[in-house]
């Protein structure tokens, strides 16, 4: 694939910022979760921002356990479950099971 271009590497760029806020919520609406601006290309990115010394294979190994660890339905289900807003946790899981099919 090619390289990201400017414009989606800004999106990348601002979705890792709303990440680092979000983490921080004490009650999670759907309308504040960062999903990924391009959910198809999410180990792509996460493989550009591995380091340089790495080979390849072991980048997009690594991208694919930070993807992972981040988006598996259960595991950010038992990590944020509990901060989802009432009434809205049924989307929320239908979401990240669609985002997690497309890693």
């Amino acid at each position: 694939d090619a390289a990201m271009t400017q414009g989606q590497s800004g999106q990348w760029n601002e979705y890792e910022t709303k990440w680092a806020s979000f983490v921080e919520l004490e009650v999670i609406p759907m309308a504040s979760i960062p999903w990924p601006p391009h959910s198809e290309k999410l180990l792509q990115w996460a493989t550009q921002k591995q380091p340089e010394s790495q080979n390849y294979k072991a980048k997009v190994k690594s991208a694919y356990k930070h993807c992972a660890l981040r988006w598996h339905p259960d595991k950010f289900m038992g990590k944020y479950g509990s901060k989802l807003k009432e009434g809205e946790r049924d989307a929320i899981q239908s979401r990240l099971n669609e985002n997690f099919q497309i890693l």
